[in-house]
């Protein structure tokens, strides 16, 4: 039996238009349960594509850059898409669970997705701030369960977004949202270990196999570059 990914009750499938509660857009079909949450179709997909990764067993669960580089080669995930504020936070929260993170895995996943669904493609170049950093911002509010009325994890939440945002900004555009993704999944991670003490695996070097699929690609500038 499906359920509810907002509060775990029963859901039916439902033909309506309705408003979704993780994109907030109006959408039909999808599944509403005995609350009226209604969750579309496209974010019930993501919610469980993410869940099943988070899940799956392995050697390199433990490891976030792995667990992003798999949804990355989700056939429809594309090169450029504002998804990937979604993607990053969700391998950091798998890994940060898996590597004994305390955090519900299930509520923390629908967070993510409502809330990554909310930031909107092109912030990197029209709010100078990437979707992808933002993603970390996410994260780290969600394991933390930081609110804005929080005190120390509030300003803990903006440092690890600004760590990222740091990076990213040193190495310069344009943009690239596998490029971002790597280097937020790797700097967030870092990031719990010297701030929350949480360990997560990461890999001695990064190689990304997107680059031929991406026109505005830095190459050689790219630590991750190697297509």
């Amino acid at each position: 039996m499906e359920h509810c990914p907002v509060c775990e009750k029963s859901v039916e499938r439902t033909e309506t238009p309705m408003d979704c509660a993780l994109c907030g857009k109006r959408a039909s079909p999808g599944r509403v349960c005995a609350e009226g949450h209604f969750v579309c179709d496209d974010c019930a997909r993501l919610r469980d594509t993410l869940l099943a990764h988070a899940t799956r067993e392995g050697a390199d669960r433990r490891n976030p850059v792995a667990i992003l580089a798999g949804l990355m080669d989700e056939p429809d995930i594309p090169m450029h898409d504002p998804v990937h504020h979604i993607l990053a936070p969700a391998a950091l929260l798998a890994a940060y669970h898996r590597s004994g993170g305390a955090v519900n895995l299930s509520r923390g996943m629908t967070e993510v997705v409502r809330r990554g669904r909310r930031v909107p493609g092109g912030t990197c170049g029209f709010w100078g701030a990437c979707g992808a950093a933002i993603g970390a911002g996410i994260f780290m509010s969600v394991i933390t369960g930081t609110s804005p009325y929080s005190d120390s994890t509030w300003g803990l939440c903006n440092l690890a977004t600004a760590r990222c945002l740091e990076v990213m900004g040193a190495l310069g555009g344009p943009r690239c949202c596998k490029r971002t993704s790597f280097l937020t999944v790797h700097t967030t991670a870092l990031f719990v270990e010297e701030h929350l003490g949480v360990t997560m695996s990461l890999p001695e070097a990064i190689r990304c196999t997107h680059s031929s699929r991406n026109g505005e690609c830095i190459k050689e500038r790219c630590p991750f570059f190697g297509d």
